[in-house]
């Protein structure tokens, strides 16, 4: 499903600023040209008025043609581009996923914990909890047109209930956080703590 992101639009109209500037500035400048000559002879009116618009539209054709070739290049490029990857690249991309995978996987000891079966309450540590990846950001972020079911719900429909407090102190602790956005970043680790649990929280 494709949506726009507003901030992605944003964005790029801050790249072509100067351009746009540019254009708006040559058509009123033409405008008040054309305009300042109305009391001159016909044959001079219609010079000045016709040079004026040839050089306006000049004007906004060498922006255009700088934005296209300049700030919006690679994003004309990408959306007229055939997209698509040799085998020889999805082979090199399945084994990095593959690897990665194995990388980032730890295996624990079960020790007949799992599955739960007489256990109902949990306890949901770590902030992700709160705020898992679902996907990329920006353009390609998951947003509002999705259905989107969270682990604690996810959790609660399969009839476990989950501690709210745990919850709500990860909620609380990430609240001054600032947001990011296409433009700004932060480099705040959203994580609690230790010192930050108390024997309350779970």
């Amino acid at each position: 499903m494709i949506s726009v992101e507003m901030e992605d639009v944003l964005a790029v109209l801050q790249l072509c600023k100067p351009y746009i500037i540019g254009i708006i500035a040559a058509l009123v400048i033409g405008i008040v040209i054309m305009t300042a000559c109305r009391r001159m002879s016909r044959d001079k009116r219609f010079l000045i008025r016709r040079e004026a618009a040839i050089a306006m539209v000049l004007a906004v054709v060498v922006c255009v043609n700088m934005i296209c070739f300049g700030p919006m290049a690679t994003l004309i490029g990408l959306a007229t581009g055939n997209g698509t990857l040799s085998d020889e690249t999805n082979e090199e991309a399945a084994e990095a996923a593959e690897e990665i995978m194995e990388d980032g996987i730890v295996l624990l000891k079960n020790e007949s914990l799992l599955p739960l079966n007489e256990t109902k309450k949990l306890n949901i540590f770590g902030w992700e909890s709160i705020n898992p990846a679902y996907g990329g950001a920006g353009s390609g972020g998951i947003n509002d047109l999705y259905d989107i079911v969270s682990l604690n719900q996810g959790l609660e429909n399969a009839g476990f209930s989950i501690n709210q407090d745990l919850v709500d102190f990860y909620n609380n602790y990430g609240a001054d956080n600032p947001e990011m956005s296409i433009q700004k970043q932060s480099w705040t680790l959203p994580e609690p703590p230790a010192d930050t649990y108390s024997d309350e929280t779970y």
